[in-house]
C-alpha cells in the first residue's frame, strides 16, 4: 500500500505542472530520468547497509564490483553469459521502460493522476494473470 504514496504524490505533481503551463510529455521523461539517474547514484552507498542491499547479517555488497560484472555479462564477456543474448536484454528493458513511463505520463496529461493511479495498481494483477 505505502509503495504506492510516492508514485501517486508524483503523478499529482505531474498533472499539476501539466494543467499549468504546456509542457511535453518527453521532455518531461527526459528530466524524470535524469533526476532518478542522480538520485540513484547518490543513494547508491546505502547498499552497504545491512538491510538495504544485503540480508540483515551479510556481507556488505561492493558496488562497483557488481557493476563491472554487470557490465561483463551484459557484453557477454563473462563465461556465464555467454552466446545467452544478454546484449539485447538491457536496450529492450531501457525501451519498454521508456514507452511505459511516457505513456502514464501521456495518460496524466489527457486524463488525472487518479486514473493514472488506477491504471498502474491495475497493471501488476492484469500482467500476472495474462502471462501465468
Amino acid at each position: 500500500f505505502f509503495s504506492n504514496v510516492p508514485m501517486a504524490i508524483s503523478s499529482v505533481y505531474k498533472e499539476m505542472s501539466f494543467r499549468n503551463q504546456k509542457i511535453d510529455v518527453f521532455y518531461l521523461t527526459q528530466w524524470v530520468s535524469i533526476f532518478q539517474l542522480l538520485v540513484g547514484f547518490v543513494l547508491a552507498p546505502l547498499q552497504n547497509l545491512p538491510g538495504f542491499g544485503t540480508s540483515a547479517y551479510g556481507d556488505a555488497p561492493d558496488i562497483w564490483t557488481q557493476l563491472r560484472r554487470g557490465k561483463d555479462c551484459w557484453l557477454e564477456i563473462s563465461k556465464q553469459c555467454e552466446a545467452k543474448s544478454t546484449f539485447w536484454l538491457l536496450p529492450g528493458y531501457v525501451g519498454i521502460n521508456f514507452v511505459f513511463n511516457t505513456l502514464g505520463l501521456y495518460l496524466t496529461k489527457r486524463s488525472s493522476a487518479v486514473l493514472t493511479s488506477i491504471a498502474y495498481a491495475l497493471l501488476l494483477p492484469v500482467t500476472t494473470i495474462t502471462f501465468s
